[in-house]
């Protein structure tokens, strides 16, 4: 199943893309990929990065994306768009049954669904694999959007990181959201 290809139903004006799917990240990508999110370092906080990586960087961040951890992409008429995956949340062996979730959309595509089918897709393959008990996703409290998004697709607000980070000046709070993805065993 790890390279199977998603398609999703991706509306536009009402009418089905042909030309649009979600899939498995693969090392072409990653360019694309650096792109997406050194947008965010340089201009948002949805990361606390402050200086942008580079490939050599985002490269070793993506081989972290094997086994039970996945990374999907949204692929536009052959653009990336956006991407979510799971990874490790902890580098303690008790932690093997949680993930944390990145999820990303490129500026000039943002509002536009993609986030709530690349979630969608995220959850459905963790819980297809069944090795993953939950995930979790740490949401800096000024991203309106990300936490109605999480909210909408089940993930429960479990608490707040009070005044983590400071970027661009402000000092912010990281909330943490969490979805049960166990499967009936």
């Amino acid at each position: 199943m790890r390279n199977a290809l998603f398609k999703s139903k991706i509306e536009s004006d009402s009418h089905e893309r042909e030309n649009d799917m979600i899939r498995d990240a693969v090392i072409e990508d990653l360019p694309e990929l650096l792109e997406i999110y050194n947008y965010e370092v340089l201009n948002g906080n949805a990361t606390f990065d402050e200086v942008e990586e580079t490939y050599r960087q985002r490269k070793e961040w993506f081989s972290h994306f094997t086994g039970k951890y996945p990374l999907l992409v949204e692929v536009r008429d052959g653009k990336v768009v956006g991407y979510a995956g799971a990874y490790e949340l902890f580098p303690k062996p008790a932690y093997h049954i949680s993930a944390e979730v990145t999820l990303y959309i490129a500026k000039e595509f943002r509002g536009q669904g993609i986030g709530e089918r690349l979630l969608g897709a995220l959850i459905e393959r963790v819980k297809g694999e069944g090795q993953i008990e939950a995930l979790f996703s740490l949401i800096t409290a000024t991203n309106e959007g990300s936490i109605r998004l999480h909210e909408k697709m089940g993930f429960s607000h479990d608490g707040v990181l009070r005044s983590s980070g400071i970027k661009f000046g402000e000092r912010l709070d990281v909330e943490i959201y969490r979805l049960d993805v166990r499967t009936e065993r």
